[in-house]
């Protein structure tokens, strides 16, 4: 698993997980998407941005825990919780870094201030972007235990690991998106 997602995944983005999220890319185990049970394969397996889809699924907005955020040359690293804005359920937990370069001053300024996701802010936008998951994954009981995915409870999860691009391929960012292990149908 490390490998497949090293290969793919920006170094600073890698550094920010093992270190700043004590996240070990070890702990990740890689799944093929048809043995991800119901409904986090529905709601993983796409090409849909998260936002959407957990928008959708729980139909409430959703609003950003910003956790811990990093400024670095040309990106911006936070990692968060997603929730939803009527019931306050989180409803993921993501690391995700935006290459600031590909967007313009003001819509840096707004995604810097970390209060909407960016899938929401892309659809705010204008921006026409494609998602592309570059492998899906699982985390075994107990593996997480020293992070805010602990939180969620001692169970399976399940999560991609996601690109998001301009039409034109032009990266937007790279996201890990991990569902709560308790994660039910509503």
């Amino acid at each position: 698993m490390a490998e497949t997602i090293v290969q793919n995944m920006p170094e600073e983005l890698r550094d920010f997980l093992d270190h700043a999220c004590s996240l070990s890319l070890s702990s990740f185990e890689l799944l093929p998407p048809e043995e991800m049970p119901q409904p986090q394969r529905e709601l993983l397996t796409h090409s849909v941005d998260m936002t959407s889809t957990l928008a959708d699924f729980h139909e409430s907005a959703l609003q950003v825990d910003l956790l811990q955020k990093k400024a670095l040359k040309d990106v911006y690293i936070r990692e968060v919780y997603l929730r939803t804005i009527y019931s306050e359920e989180i409803v993921e937990y993501g690391v995700i870094a935006i290459v600031l370069g590909s967007f313009e001053p003001e819509q840096r300024k707004v995604i810097e201030e970390a209060k909407e996701p960016l899938g929401g802010l892309l659809h705010q936008f204008k921006i026409e972007f494609k998602s592309a998951p570059i492998c899906f994954f699982s985390l075994a009981e107990g593996a997480v235990t020293q992070n805010p995915v602990a939180g969620f409870g001692n169970e399976k999860y399940y999560g991609r690991f996601n690109r998001l691009s301009k039409p034109n391929d032009q990266t937007l960012a790279w996201i890990m998106e991990i569902l709560p292990g308790n994660y039910s149908d509503t």
